[in-house]
């Protein structure tokens, strides 16, 4: 969030919906972004928030390339075996058709990630 503050820059808080949500979906949407916006503007950011409907990954690389972003920032489940299977990868979407570097971030975690396991050639196995 520093970098943001200090580059000026705008943030941009996408949520993609079916295309045919009904209007509770969409006004949810929109309720969740504005919540959100009003906690980084709190904190000095200047956002934006778009509700678009379709695909997701489709919305967000479409968004991404419209506004000519510098990094694309998204949470991701994590989804793992049958599950991915059943739900797709959006993430793995995204990375693929992005054209600005893609962070990811796992929902709902409040706990540290682990780190990376050491490899027989890594600096830190000395």
């Amino acid at each position: 969030m520093d970098l943001i503050q200090h580059s000026g820059d705008v943030l941009i808080l996408v949520r993609v919906v079916p295309p045919n949500a009904c209007p509770a979906t969409v006004l949810s949407a929109r309720e969740y972004l504005h919540t959100r916006a009003a906690e980084l503007e709190d904190a000095g950011l200047h956002v934006i928030t778009r509700v678009l409907c379709g695909e997701p990954a489709a919305g967000i690389v479409a968004s991404t390339r419209e506004d000519r972003a510098d990094l694309a920032v998204m949470v991701t489940h994590a989804r793992t075996g049958p599950d991915r299977w059943l739900h797709g990868s959006v993430a793995e979407t995204v990375i693929r058709g992005n054209p600005a570097p893609v962070l990811l971030l796992r929902a709902n975690s409040d706990k540290a990630p682990e780190p990376l396991p050491k490899t027989p050639n890594d600096p830190r196995a000395a």
